[in-house]
């Protein structure tokens, strides 16, 4: 699953391409790309930010944010 950022059809087929192109799957396993709005997956918003923390270290200097979860253990903590 990622996050929705694409509303047009057009735009979600050409990322689900991309991506599909991009990853190794030298064993050809079957895999479905879920487009979903993070505010209903707490998931999505664990990946973003990471995501996010990552970014703003190498894109502007910033290791603040990766500092805090660098070497944590991320755990379940609910269920959805």
């Amino acid at each position: 699953m990622v996050d929705k950022s694409k509303f047009n059809q057009d735009d979600i087929n050409n990322f689900n391409n991309l991506f599909l192109s991009k990853i190794n799957n030298a064993e050809n396993h079957q895999i479905s790309i879920l487009h979903g709005d993070s505010i209903n997956y707490k998931g999505l918003q664990i990946a973003d930010l990471i995501a996010w923390s990552v970014f703003q270290k190498v894109e502007h200097g910033n290791s603040q944010y990766i500092n805090l979860i660098q070497n944590k253990k991320i755990s379940e903590i609910y269920k959805n």
